[in-house]
């Protein structure tokens, strides 16, 4: 514990996530049932890494219900994610780093891999097999679905800390939601699994996911996004039997396979997976893929223009070169991951159409601004960003 739930490590952490690698501006944390803002942590932030640190270490540390919020999903469904208070996102946080590095140390990674990553080795290794069926499938609610005490037991078998075996008990005992809007403890309810937007879901996932591919740790037609699971196969039947061995497999970790996205197809008639159509001589993006991923854009519209109209004594220019570098961001997004991935499809004009629509939200911008839009020097591009990514895996190709 000495190390681990200092006050050192523990305000290292807490800055950490604040000023991400990836981020050069500070990042503000999300508000929890508590109300707690970065801001007013920050004024007595030594008072309370203190308090945090001591309760740890006198085993009287508490978990706060989490604030349960509702996101529409671009399917129309609706997916639940949930905040901690912010206290207890520093302590989880460090609980994550000590579950990624106890995996580690027993040779089991946790990252989760990239969509970009995935569908390459997918499509690389399709590529040597002549008209493959695939069967394509999810597991149904995948993070409600795990069971969180076997899934802490099998945790515990890798002879993590101590003290963060004992936190993830006392979280998981603990574990309690809430909406914004209701109060007393009578409007807590409790949760299964996991609860997505937690920074320890997604490796304690993986862990539990993991016991998945080690049933197909030689097969190399096996591959698995998260929940998303896809096995090339020679032929129809070959599919049919995967099929019932994984059901199997899903089975006894406590999960379930969707039924209505179990699919076995051709690749040569097209399979849906991972937000791509993948044939056996190209890739198309989903369209709904890109509308979700352009709507950000508009928000981002939408606060420089009240940036710029409540603006006193700032530069507009200034202000509109912000938005800009807002949008360059947006595009290349977290380690250009996402752009990376669409650059694996077809480019059927879909990339200049997105180009149009930003340009023509930054051309209105700059009159609100009153700002001429021939002033920028370069329009910030996905076609161009596109057409780069092609051409470095083109290289590589050749290579």
């Amino acid at each position: 514990m000495a190390q681990i739930f200092s006050i050192t490590n523990l305000t290292t952490t807490y800055w950490c996530m604040r000023k991400p690698a990836t981020l050069k501006q500070v990042k503000n944390l999300p508000i929890g049932l508590d109300g707690l803002s970065c801001e007013k942590f920050e004024q007595k932030i030594e008072l309370h890494l203190a308090e945090i640190s001591r309760k740890i270490e006198n085993k009287t540390y508490t978990f706060a219900p989490l604030l349960e919020l509702e996101r529409s999903k671009s399917n129309g469904g609706v997916r639940r994610l949930f905040i901690p208070r912010l206290r207890d996102q520093i302590v989880l946080k460090v609980v994550h780093n000590a579950i990624i590095d106890t995996a580690k140390e027993k040779n089991i990674p946790l990252y989760q891999k990239t969509p970009y990553e995935v569908v390459t080795n997918f499509d690389e290794e399709s590529k040597r097999h002549k008209n493959p069926w695939i069967l394509r499938t999810d597991i149904t609610s995948f993070y409600d679905s795990i069971p969180r005490k076997e899934l802490l037991d099998l945790f515990d078998s890798l002879n993590p800390n101590p003290i963060v075996s004992y936190l993830l008990h006392e979280w998981s005992s603990q574990l309690k939601t809430r909406k914004g809007y209701a109060w007393g403890k009578e409007s807590e309810t409790t949760f299964p699994g996991l609860p997505q937007g937690l920074s320890i879901s997604t490796p304690l996932s993986e862990l539990w996911a993991t016991q998945i591919d080690n049933e197909y740790k030689n097969n190399t037609n096996y591959f698995r996004y998260v929940d998303d699971i896809a096995l090339i196969c020679e032929s129809k039947e070959a599919a049919e039997l995967e099929l019932e061995k994984l059901q199997q497999i899903v089975h006894n970790l406590g999960l379930k396979l969707s039924p209505t996205k179990t699919i076995i197809s051709q690749l040569s008639s097209g399979v849906e997976w991972l937000g791509m159509k993948h044939y056996d001589t190209k890739k198309e993006v989903n369209p709904d893929k890109i509308k979700n991923w352009l709507k950000p854009f508009v928000r981002l519209k939408r606060e420089a223009i009240l940036a710029i109209v409540e603006a006193e004594g700032v530069d507009k220019k200034v202000l509109l070169n912000r938005y800009i570098k807002k949008i360059e961001k947006q595009i290349n997004g977290k380690y250009a991951n996402r752009i990376r991935w669409y650059a694996l499809g077809e480019d059927h004009g879909q990339w200049k159409y997105a180009d149009k629509l930003i340009h023509e939200m930054i051309r209105s911008v700059c009159r609100i601004a009153a700002i001429d839009s021939n002033t920028i020097k370069k329009l910030p591009s996905v076609h161009a960003n596109i057409t780069k990514y092609k051409k470095i895996r083109s290289h590589q190709n050749a290579v």
